[in-house]
């Protein structure tokens, strides 16, 4: 996902671009997200035109949908990582 600044969403960014590349195997249990079988790259352009810059860390947000933007909300680092 790409971000950056709408002035619909005040201070919170907005998605600019959502990479439809598969993440691997996603199962989500109530506030529980498992991630498996992550690639190791991708060819997908959302993701490689980004200068490769790389993810800071795993984040929790909201999305909320503000006059024909989706802004991020509530962005923090997430707690409870479990890498096995």
């Amino acid at each position: 996902m790409t971000l950056r600044a709408d002035k619909r969403c005040g201070d919170d960014p907005a998605v600019f671009q959502i990479s439809f590349d598969s993440p691997g195997k996603v199962t989500v249990g109530g506030s529980v997200v498992s991630l498996k079988d992550l690639p190791k790259s991708s060819s997908d352009p959302v993701l490689t035109q980004n200068n490769h810059v790389p993810a800071d860390g795993v984040k929790s947000f909201q999305l909320e949908p503000k006059n024909g933007a989706v802004c991020v909300t509530h962005i923090q680092t997430a707690d409870k990582i479990v890498i096995k």
